[in-house]
C-alpha cells in the first residue's frame, strides 16, 4: 500500500505512528514548480535531489517515526545553523552566513539561514530552508550563481520551493 513517493500507511486505531518509509525527494517538486525556480530536471543525490539549470535547488527529505523526534531533529539542525553563522575567509574565498530567522507560514515550523560567498571560482548566494510538517523534516537548498549576496529573490525562491515541496509531501 502507500504511495508513488514510498510511504506506507499508518494503521487505524494502532495509537502509534507506523514507521515511514525512505522518502523520495525528487517527487518533491513538480517539472513546472521546477522549471519556476529555474532549477531544470532532478538528480538523485544520496538521499537527496538536486535540480540544476540556472538556479541549484536541493532537497532533502526525511520521515520520522513521530511528531516529537522530528521537532527534536529541527531544535538540532537550528543549533547547528546558528553555530554557523559569521563571516570566514581564506585565500579565495570569503562566506558570510547569516543568524538563523524564523520563517512563517511554511508547515509547522520552518527557519532559514542566508550564505553569500565571493570566491576565485565563483560567486554564489544560497538560503537553506529547513522546514516541519508532522513527522516530515525538509532541508531546501536554493543557490544562485553569480552573485555574493543573498537578495530578496533568493530568499523567496528558497521559501517557494519549500513551500512547494511541503504540498508534495505524502
Amino acid at each position: 500500500d502507500g504511495d508513488a513517493r514510498g510511504t506506507s500507511p499508518a494503521s487505524p486505531g494502532s495509537g502509534t505512528a507506523a514507521p515511514v518509509a525512505r522518502l523520495d525527494p525528487c517527487a518533491l517538486l513538480t517539472e513546472a514548480q521546477a522549471g519556476e525556480l529555474l532549477a531544470g530536471s532532478p538528480k538523485p543525490d544520496g538521499k537527496a535531489c538536486v535540480w540544476q539549470d540556472t538556479a541549484t535547488v536541493k532537497i532533502k527529505a526525511t520521515g520520522y517515526p513521530g511528531d516529537a523526534t522530528a521537532k527534536d531533529t529541527m531544535a538540532l539542525y537550528r543549533r547547528q545553523a546558528a553555530s554557523d553563522a559569521g563571516d570566514s575567509e581564506d585565500v579565495m574565498t570569503t562566506t558570510s552566513t547569516s543568524a538563523v530567522r524564523a520563517v512563517p507560514g511554511l508547515g509547522d515550523e520552518a527557519f532559514a539561514q542566508d550564505t553569500g560567498t565571493a570566491s576565485e571560482f565563483g560567486d554564489s548566494a544560497t538560503t537553506v530552508v529547513w522546514a516541519r510538517r508532522g513527522r516530515y523534516v525538509l532541508q531546501v537548498d536554493y543557490r544562485m550563481p553569480g552573485r555574493p549576496e543573498v537578495t530578496g529573490e533568493v530568499r523567496a525562491q528558497a521559501a517557494g520551493a519549500t513551500r512547494h515541496a511541503l504540498a508534495n509531501l505524502p
